[in-house]
């Protein structure tokens, strides 16, 4: 193989002005009369400096203003580089620090792409035609392939060689169009080699000047071939010569087998990499697309272009095996692929993408706004892969609007080019879109800037979820670069790299079109934005509303000291004195009313969340973190990351961010041989730790081989487990709880540098009657596999230890400090169901038992009722402050009574005197006459304000239903949140589930979604009056979670969390018998957006039927339909919000929907705007009707506002609350016709 060095040739070095480039993070070459084409970039993150090849047609460049001043008549490589380090303050970076030509005037050379080797230098490939700027190379050979060293530091060539096919040279012409090193000074190329060597027509572009990234001079039907180099210090017997020695380490050819018809297909490369699994094993991931076959390639049932990938084995370049190593990807329609990137942070999985003419994946633009595809469009995807068997894990494609002047069924050309992975495993895509088409992501329709655009879009990895994305360019075409387009610098932000016929930061003039220039932009990671003054090209992001007029961003006011939300709860007993002194990693918690931040940042803004995410799945429960204004999941899931079902149930945790209604992470812990589940989660926010409970099958599961965690007793038949996970849910460490024969946790508190866990227990490992369905439910919401005899406890651990990163096995981080046992003395079972702990002093716990004794009171019922205790969280005892530590609640005509969840009044002044109980109860109503009571055996949700002190009932609220037949009905309230409204008033939501058709009273809608619904009611908490009343759901079954299904976001707006049998926000994904999970908001009026179950009318926002009384009208709203974008010029958007400060001066939490109550037209959809303010969409056709607001329903009230007098033992006696006899019921009295459903959703939790 001939090599070249730095002395047969020179080079030419231009340092460029500052003063001839845009600011802030973009750069445009200046105007020349030849064009510059981009190749490829590399980023080193240690040195800070971005480094670009590509191609250009000047002769002589300025060093002033990088002019040419002539073309020339063939094309030159270049090198350039940009020191971001030297970018001023807020800045990416200004100009390019340094511009090399290597290139001899009239020859032909290309440089396609480029790699880092080693600290100081960078490996650069494309070609050369004889005679040219590198020496060596074949006069017989029309164009050889080169690889090139040159320096970091100054770009200057320090050596190289020509590379040829070893058949044939001069007929079969090697084009090298990608490479990548590895970790031994050695590089990979992948080359196109030709089979003839005739010269090509081009067909696109500007044929004077030929981006040859693009075509190749000579040469037809290529196929693939790959070349292993070995580049080092060369040695004279261990001396070093001061030369590199460049040799060829193996080549491995991968021609194609010729058709039936005797025309060979043709192959494109789309990149390759170097990755490492995570046994060690080095292998070069190759892929690309085709229409032919042959080794390496896979087989092809047809004659359409599918994508491909190859694994070689670095030493020798043989396939790793004729299964595993190839794979033919893609639907039955033209797929290719056009770029490959590494997941630096996973060891086990990497990315592709490309453009597919058929449905490879997860559909991302909403098919109503712009119809089905045409069959001839292509439309960009990106498929994560698993490296171990090339299988998919998740992919998405993106459908694309025509032009609006084109028929609306015509077709459209968009691909993705590259990809580029961050630290935290988040990835960013880059690509095209055809002249004047725009990017459809969900209801966004991305607006195009003229001629042909560039995108970026950046998707969580771990979830497969968008973030953002970003549709931008100019009046002219842009185009990202083939191999290298985006890399993401040391902020995470990522810079992209390509041409441009166009104005994007630099005025071009009108007789310069023809010419194409190199752009190269960075966008702000988190957000998709272009960060630059100078940017004057076009975006749609390019809508910011200000602050003082955007219409809805809910932003907290600033706390003084003259708030009352600024006080801090106040300790009414210090922890003993025998306490471990606090460790200074783990400080203590302020005391602060979780739904009132200390602090909220700005930047995070209410939008309406409606997420339905595919089981088979149940809800275990969510806790929201306000400084990230995420939430975070628990539950169970079925469903295996790669799409699989398994066997068993695993746990799930998940974190959804917010501000851009996106699930962030989702992770599963488990096994295929063990059943395990989650049921809760608790947030440290001063640690940013999360934990979350569950049970595991015979106290093993996930979690088997932690040495350290405390073993289970030899009979455990189910153990729970206490997972402790950092802000970004990543399994840290934890604990065992096995020290009976049964453990079930239900439910967790944190308080400081401890953690507290409420669990049902039983010493009896008896297996019960299995349950019935494909898909057990092992939260809190499913019945009991094993035990009998259940009794509850609490445990209390020490946190130890929170690691900075992850060990296997995993730690042991908390120790186990007490356990305090609460027995029923006398028969029957019990149900712990939720605990809060309520400033430093008093842990509450609510549950129901038919059981009697103990701290649960002497009763000689059999019936279900509900108790409360109050604990010393030092000690684990019953507390001995206040007038009574326990209450046993039961109703006045002895009928079943289930307490199922609490929650505590927020507002310092009242935090420590009162909290909220909320449940079902079979028994009558007050203040409702006989005949008015509901149908026998009925069951109606229920709260409660209960007083801290004496545990009274200050009053109750029951919530009566309708049904079309008068047949009984059945609701339980499982969930309550306190918010603290701009008034003061505390206002309590109550979630819960709504049974057999049943219609709550005064709810939104006139009639059930069908089967069982979701309830949310908004009620005050100072007299119980009820505020609105939503029910949501599909026409199958929707239940709320039970673990903790309702959280309050920094807004004030309600958080609901739960599971469905059916369509509500996608379409259902579980399969027959499986649930999928839903989380939605609802604002502090109600409104929420609609289910997409009501197929057979536009979709509508939802608000509440509330009471006259209540602010706003309330009504059932329908917005008329319009297709377009409201916020596709930015004037539109400005003078809206004019409009709304003008007619309002003050603009409360839900503005923006009583804003649009103005339209008189239907469904306008709203997302936020990542740089600022918001993009509004109108649906759908034009005119489906005007406006009309619905009369508003009174709710009939029922309420109770007396204090409770109380009994012997401290039995809170009221007409919800009173001893009674009746049946044990536990599970039983739910005897509504399930339709099928799973009996996991029933009252406490059932004995099978």
């Amino acid at each position: 193989m001939p090599s070249f060095s730095l002395s047969t040739a020179s080079v030419a070095v231009v340092f460029l002005s500052t003063a001839t480039m845009s600011s802030a993070g973009g750069v445009q070459t200046s105007q020349g009369p030849g064009s510059f084409y981009s190749g490829g970039m590399v980023y080193d993150r240690a040195g800070n400096v971005l480094y670009m090849t590509g191609l250009h047609y000047n002769r002589a460049i300025d060093d002033e203003d990088m002019t040419g001043n002539s073309i020339d008549s063939e094309s030159n490589c270049f090198l350039a580089s940009i020191e971001m380090s030297d970018a001023g303050q807020g800045e990416t970076f200004a100009h390019f620090d340094k511009w090399v030509s290597w290139g001899n005037p009239d020859v032909l050379e290309t440089c396609s792409s480029m790699t880092m080797h080693n600290p100081s230098q960078l490996v650069v490939v494309g070609s050369t035609a004889p005679e040219g700027f590198f020496p060596n190379a074949d006069p017989a050979v029309l164009l050889s392939g080169i690889v090139s060293v040159g320096s970091k530091d100054s770009l200057q060539l320090l050596s190289g060689a020509t590379i040829n096919s070893h058949s044939q040279p001069d007929l079969k012409l090697l084009y090298p169009m990608a490479v990548v090193s590895d970790s031994n000074n050695n590089v990979y190329v992948a080359a196109l080699t030709s089979t003839d060597n005739a010269l090509s027509e081009i067909l696109g572009g500007n044929p004077s000047q030929p981006n040859w990234q693009k075509y190749t001079k000579y040469g037809s039907n290529m196929y693939m071939s790959i070349i292993k180099l070995s580049i080092r210090e060369g040695q004279l017997k261990g001396v070093p010569k001061g030369e590199i020695d460049i040799e060829e380490l193996w080549t491995q050819e991968f021609p194609l087998e010729l058709e039936e018809d005797n025309v060979n297909a043709s192959v494109s490369i789309g990149g390759l990499i170097y990755k490492v699994d995570s046994t060690g094993r080095e292998m070069i991931v190759v892929s690309g697309s085709t229409r032919g076959r042959g080794r390496g390639y896979g087989s092809s049932a047809g004659g359409e272009e599918d994508g491909f990938l190859t694994i070689l084995d670095p030493a020798t370049g043989d396939l790793y095996s004729e299964i595993t190593a190839q794979i033919r990807d893609g639907s039955p329609a033209d797929d290719i692929i056009t770029g490959i990137c590494d997941d630096p942070t996973d060891a086990t999985s990497f990315y592709i993408v490309g453009a597919t003419k058929g449905s490879i994946g997860q559909q991302q633009a909403d098919l109503s706004l712009i119809g089905e595809p045409n069959v001839n469009s292509l439309q960009p995807f990106i498929r994560k892969i698993n490296l171990e068997n090339l299988s998919e894990i998740w992919t998405l494609q993106w459908a694309t609007k025509p032009p609006p002047e084109n028929d609306p069924s015509s077709a459209t050309f968009a691909y993705a080019s590259d990809c580029a992975v961050d630290a935290n495993g988040d990835v960013f895509v880059a690509g095209t879109i055809d002249a004047k088409a725009s990017m459809v992501q969900g209801l966004m329709e991305h607006s195009a800037q003229g001629g042909s655009d560039v995108w970026v879009t950046k998707i969580f990895g771990e979830s497969g979820s968008v973030d953002w994305m970003n549709q931008f360019g100019s009046s002219g075409d842009e185009e990202i670069a083939w191999y290298g387009g985006i890399v993401i610098d040391a902020d995470g932000d990522p810079i992209i790299m390509g041409d441009t016929t166009g104005s994007m930061f630099r005025q071009r003039s009108s007789d310069d079109d023809i010419q194409t220039d190199i752009f190269v932009l960075s966008l702000d990671g988190p957000t998709g934005a272009i960060r630059n003054s100078n940017f004057i090209g076009g975006t749609s992001m390019i809508v910011e509303v200000q602050n003082e007029d955007d219409i809805t961003t809910q932003t907290r006011p600033p706390e003084t000291g003259d708030n009352p939300m600024d006080e801090q709860e106040e300790e009414l007993e210090p922890l003993p004195e025998d306490q471990p002194p606090q460790n200074e990693e783990y400080p203590p918690q302020a005391d602060q009313p979780e739904d009132i931040p200390p602090e909220v940042t700005p930047d995070h803004q209410y939008i309406p969340v409606a997420l339905q995410i595919p089981g088979p799945a149940y809800a275990g429960g969510i806790i929201y973190d306000s400084a990230t204004n995420s939430v975070m999941l628990s539950g169970a899931t079925y469903k295996l990351s790669d799409g699989s079902i398994s066997p068993n149930s695993m746990c799930f945790v998940g974190m959804v961010d917010l501000d851009h209604a996106v699930i962030h992470v989702a992770d599963t812990y488990g096994s295929n041989e063990l059943n395990e589940a989650c049921s809760s989660v608790a947030y440290d926010s001063e640690n940013d730790i999360a934990y979350t409970i569950g049970a595991a099958q015979n106290g093993e599961g996930a979690f088997a081989q932690t040495s350290d965690w405390d073993l289970p007793v030899q009979d455990s038949m189910e153990a729970g487990t206490v997972m402790q996970l950092n802000g970004r849910l990543r399994l840290m460490g934890g604990q065992r709880l096995a020290d009976y024969a049964v453990v079930c946790p239900t439910t967790i508190e944190t308080y400081r540098n401890y953690v507290y866990v409420a669990s049902m227990a039983s010493e009896n490992p008896d297996e019960n009657r299995a349950e019935e369905g494909d898909y057990p439910n092992f939260t809190t919401g499913g019945p009991l596999k094993y035990g009998s005899d259940f009794f509850f406890k609490i445990d209390r651990f020490a946190v130890t230890d929170v690691p900075d990163q992850y060990h296997d096995p995993l730690p042991a981080t908390l120790e186990h400090d007490w356990e305090a046992r609460f027995n029923i003395e006398d028969r029957g079972t019990i149900d712990v169901m939720a605990m809060e702990l309520i400033g430093s002093q008093a842990l509450i716990v609510v549950g129901s038992t038919n059981g009697s004794g103990g701290p649960f009171k002497d009763t000689d019922a059999n019936d279900y009722d509900g108790w409360i205790l109050k604990i010393d969280p030092n000690t684990g005892e019953l507390s001995s402050v206040g007038a009574a530590t326990s209450a046993r609640i039961d109703s006045m005509n002895k009928q079943d009574d289930y307490i199922y969840g609490l929650c505590q009044d927020r507002h310092p002044a009242r935090n420590m005197e009162y909290f909220y109980i909320v449940g079902s109860t079979a028994g009558k109503i007050r203040n409702l006459s006989d005949e008015e009571q509901l149908p026998e055996g009925s069951t109606h949700a229920f709260v409660a304000r209960v007083n801290m002190d004496d545990l009274s009932a200050e009053w109750i609220k029951h919530f009566t239903m309708s049904s079309p037949d008068d047949s009984s009905m059945k609701s339980e309230a499982l969930d309550c949140a306190v918010h603290i409204n701009e008034s003061g008033e505390s206002i309590v939501y109550v979630g819960g589930t709504v049974r057999d058709g049943a219609l709550m009273d005064g709810a939104n809608i006139k009639e059930s979604h069908g089967k069982d619904d979701i309830f949310v009611a908004s009620v005050n908490g100072e007299s119980g009056s009820i505020n609105w009343m939503s029910q949501v759901g599909s026409d199958d079954h929707d239940s709320l979670a039970y673990g903790k299904g309702l959280e309050i976001d920094a807004f004030g707006n309600v958080i609901v969390f739960g599971e469905t049998l059916g369509t509500i926000y996608a379409e259902h994904g579980a399969g027959e018998g499986g649930k999928d999970l839903i989380l939605f908001t609802i604002t502090q009026d109600g409104v929420y957006l609609d289910p997409r179950t009501r197929v057979a009318n536009p979709p509508v926002y939802y608000g509440p039927t509330k009471r006259s009384n209540a602010p706003g009208n309330g009504a059932l709203v329908a917005y008329g339909v319009i297709a377009g974008l409201i916020a596709v010029a930015a004037v539109t958007c400005f003078y809206q919000a004019r409009y709304l400060k003008k007619k309002r001066a003050v603009t409360d939490k839900a503005a923006i929907f009583k804003y649009l109550q103005k339209f008189d037209v239907e469904d306008v959809d709203l997302r936020r705007s990542p740089p600022g303010g918001w993009h509004g969409t109108y649906l759908n056709k034009l005119a489906y009707g005007i406006n009309k607001a619905a009369e508003s329903t009174t709710i009939e009230e029922d309420i109770g506002s007396e204090a409770a007098p109380l009994t012997h033992s401290s039995v809170v006696t009221d007409s919800l609350f009173m001893e009674s006899s009746s049946r044990p019921s536990l599970g039983l009295a739910d005897d509504h016709d399930d339709g099928g459903e799973d009996k996991s959703a029933r009252p406490g939790r059932e004995v099978v």
